[in-house]
């Protein structure tokens, strides 16, 4: 087996997280195969200790401005030094998780099933905790499956903390929609936002147990009731975009979140089974803004948030750039 797999970088964006990004780091580097390229996105203010002090400048740093706001932002710029380098795949991890050994190897044998498949999804186990006191978010995937299509989505969910993404596809979107995940507007669904623009315009989604990480991000129950209500407002957002885009073609993943909604619990381990009217009301205000938002009906980004003045600009509906 070799020890490196050029075609790989490895993005892990961070704010004032130094001491877990460190743990980060350090898991992926250890990573066998390895990547060729690490990169770390920080988003702290200035002053904040370098996350990377130990590491004798090894993995790639770039920090961008606070008002550079949110994950995928800092998806995009890690992304795009990834690509500079000459990776072919770009595999995420998060500031609260540690990459377990082959993790890379899991992604990379998972692209390798189909030559369309543009996004891989693995494993995220929680680390042990007191499951009494509040949640770590997991997603654990039975098996490997690949997605072909919107009315595919149901039979997979996925989080962006175990992540790896095809750079050419990436290009394809313009990118991660920067209205969307923690810190955004949004605040959440990043990464489903990019598995269903993968599959609207034609390309294929992997699920796959072989990669794993482990989430160390503990929420005690007050912070969980914010967290499930940013989730719900992003996938309100998502899915009012994709029925803009899709028509139909979105009702398939809009029923289970329906389903889910009304008999089952969330995809995603929550550890407890979160109200269902601040499900709800937040993924009806997401929703509100999805369809209020200008669009790029090319890419399916929502409009940057520097080309609208205010919200009440964004209500002129879908935008098609020429």
């Amino acid at each position: 087996m070799q020890d490196v797999l050029p075609h790989f970088a490895i993005v892990v964006c961070t704010r004032h997280r130094p001491a877990s990004t460190a743990d980060a780091v350090r898991s992926a580097l250890a990573s066998r195969p390895a990547a060729a390229v690490v990169v770390v996105v920080d988003q702290a203010d200035a002053g904040t200790a370098d996350p990377l002090a130990e590491f004798d400048g090894l993995p790639r740093y770039v920090r961008i401005p606070r008002n550079d706001r949110g994950l995928s932002r800092g998806r995009n710029v890690g992304m795009e030094a990834a690509a500079a380098s000459g990776a072919r795949f770009v595999a995420f991890t998060d500031d609260d998780c540690v990459a377990e050994p082959h993790w890379l190897l899991g992604f990379d044998e998972a692209f390798a099933v189909a030559p369309d498949v543009a996004a891989v999804f693995g494993t995220v186990r929680a680390a042990p905790y007191d499951r009494t006191t509040g949640i770590i978010p997991a997603y654990e995937p039975a098996s490997a499956v690949v997605l072909r299509g919107l009315v595919d989505k149901p039979r997979a969910e996925g989080m962006g903390a175990c992540m790896a993404v095809r750079v050419d596809a990436w290009r394809r979107l313009a990118g991660f929609d920067e209205w969307l995940g923690p810190g955004a507007l949004l605040n959440a669904a990043d990464d489903s936002d990019m598995v269903m623009r993968l599959l609207h315009v034609g390309f294929a989604v992997a699920e796959t147990p072989a990669a794993r990480v482990v989430h160390h991000g503990f929420r005690d129950w007050p912070a969980a009731g914010e967290l499930v209500a940013g989730y719900m407002r992003g996938y309100g957002a998502v899915h009012a975009k994709m029925v803009r885009l899709a028509g139909i073609g979105a009702l398939a993943p809009l029923n289970t979140v329906g389903r889910r909604w009304l008999t089952g619990r969330p995809a995603i381990d929550l550890n407890h089974l979160p109200s269902r009217w601040l499900r709800l009301r937040a993924f009806v205000r997401g929703a509100t803004a999805g369809f209020s938002l200008g669009l790029d009906l090319r890419s399916g980004r929502f409009l940057p948030i520097q080309a609208i003045d205010n919200l009440a600009d964004a209500t002129r509906g879908r935008v098609d750039p020429t």
